[in-house]
């Protein structure tokens, strides 16, 4: 793996994987391409995990660019806190819906009868 020196330090080095991320991110008012492939403060330590067990660039851009992912990046950021307790809150939200919706299905008479059917 090819790397380079950090700040002129003797004996310090990142890889170059790192140094392109940190340029993509540096440039993002430039050009772009941090947000495109939703690398931020959030994200990044994803990155770097995958590079390390050897994901490929494509291969990681594409699972950050999922909607979920991109979702739970926002929630992240937008609220001030960590990546685990967005999922918590995203979690917590569909189960809410989903309970909801299966009350009111209950609720429904036609629905209610068919369902006791088969209890």
């Amino acid at each position: 793996m090819y790397a380079t020196p950090i700040g002129g330090k003797a004996g310090v080095f990142k890889s170059m994987l790192l140094a392109s991320k940190e340029a993509a991110s540096v440039d993002t008012l430039k050009d772009p391409l941090g947000h495109a492939i939703n690398l931020n403060m959030v994200t990044a330590p994803m990155y770097a995990a995958g590079n390390r067990v050897g994901l490929l660039d494509d291969v990681l851009v594409s699972i950050m660019q999922h909607p979920i992912i991109r979702n739970l990046t926002n929630n992240s950021l937008d609220n001030k806190v960590p990546i685990h307790a967005a999922v918590a809150e995203e979690v917590n939200f569909v189960i809410f819906n989903l309970k909801e919706s299966i009350e009111s299905l209950l609720d429904d008479d036609i629905v209610k009868n068919k369902f006791d059917q088969f209890v």
